[in-house]
């Protein structure tokens, strides 16, 4: 994780990231995995990693854009 500056947006560089703790995640056990994440993350691309990757997702829906 990267500390960050408070203008920056919480889904910047986000996908690259949660691709990442999956590989890394998937060297550490053979279990199977859930990732959750904030209502900042909503974003269809890291849904779709996690479809991809087939890993279980609990992600908050960030109601203001709806």
């Amino acid at each position: 994780m990267n500390l960050r500056e408070g203008s920056t947006h919480v889904q910047k560089e986000a996908a690259a990231f949660l691709q990442h703790s999956i590989e890394y995640s998937r060297q550490l056990t053979d279990k199977p995995l859930l990732v959750r994440m904030d209502a900042g993350n909503d974003a269809i691309e890291n849904l779709n990693i996690c479809l991809n990757e087939q890993v279980d997702f609990i992600i908050k829906r960030n109601l203001h854009r709806e």
